[in-house]
């Protein structure tokens, strides 16, 4: 699960000898800040996971834009299945119970962080 939550609310860090300062200075948008500080992350401190896991994480990944939004806040609501379906298909995955299991799990730990995280920044 640790992949689903960080990937969509990578943990605190330090700043690495200011890269992101310089990178506000010179007018990065907060998304690129945002993506060059969650590349970092993952070569700092790489999750690992096991090969009986390696398909869910692939599905989990190469179908994220598949996450459906609700609401004015767009809060998460749910992946499209029929979006991941599709994706399996191009991957090569087959989405066997486990797997489909597995790829629910992640998608509840991801929603969860993604819901924590709108509501943090709402109060701030």
């Amino acid at each position: 699960m640790r992949l689903a939550r960080e990937f969509v609310d990578p943990p605190a860090r330090q700043d690495l000898q200011g890269v992101t300062a310089d990178m506000e200075r010179l007018g990065a948008s907060p998304d690129q800040i945002e993506a060059f500080e969650q590349s970092r992350e993952l070569t700092e401190n790489p999750i690992q996971i096991h090969e009986d896991d390696a398909p869910t994480a692939r599905l989990f990944l190469a179908s994220f834009t598949q996450l459906r939004h609700a609401g004015m806040a767009g809060l998460p609501t749910g992946f499209d299945y029929s979006g991941v379906r599709a994706a399996a298909d191009m991957i090569g995955i087959e989405i066997t119970a486990r797997v489909f299991d597995d790829f629910q799990a992640m998608e509840i730990a991801a929603i969860g962080n993604l819901v924590d995280r709108a509501k943090r920044r709402s109060n701030s």
